[in-house]
C-alpha cells in the first residue's frame, strides 16, 4: 500500500480529547499497479493496534466520498493535521479542493472526476459520468 496522506481525526482532531481517548487517523493511499489492472481495487483498509485506530481510503474511493460531500473527505483536505507522504498527489488534491467546496449562497459546487462542475445543495448531490 503506497500511502499519500494520513490525518488525525476524530476527537484529536476537534480538540475534544481526554486522557482515555483513542487516537485515530484517516488516510489515503494508492493501490497497487497490479490491482488496478485488474480491476479488484480495495476501497478501504482497517487497522487497528492498541488505542490506535486507523481507516484508509484508496484514492479513487476517496475523490468519491468528496464528490457526495463526505464530512471526512472534506475535513481531511482542509485539516492542518495531516502526514503528507506523496506531494504530487496530496498537492493536486489540494489544488481540486477549492473546487469540491465554493460555497455560495448555501450551495457548495463540486467537482466529479469525468463530469466537471455539479452542484450539491440542501444536502443532495449529483456526480454523473
Amino acid at each position: 500500500m503506497r500511502k499519500i496522506a494520513q490525518c488525525l481525526y476524530g476527537s484529536h482532531l476537534y480538540g475534544t480529547q481526554t486522557i482515555d481517548s483513542d487516537i485515530d487517523y484517516k488516510g489515503l493511499f494508492m493501490p497497487e499497479t497490479k490491482d488496478i489492472l485488474l480491476g479488484r481495487m480495495p476501497r478501504t483498509s482497517d487497522r487497528q493496534e492498541g488505542k490506535i485506530d486507523s481507516q484508509w481510503h484508496s484514492l479513487h474511493h476517496f475523490v468519491q466520498l468528496a464528490c457526495q460531500g463526505q464530512t471526512m473527505a472534506i475535513e481531511m483536505l482542509y485539516s492542518n493535521l495531516v502526514e503528507v507522504h506523496d506531494e504530487y498527489i496530496w498537492d493536486g488534491l489540494i489544488f481540486k479542493s477549492r473546487a469540491f467546496s465554493i460555497k455560495e449562497y448555501e450551495s457548495v459546487y463540486w467537482l466529479c472526476p469525468r463530469s466537471g462542475f455539479e452542484v450539491f445543495s440542501k444536502g443532495r448531490t449529483t456526480c454523473e459520468n
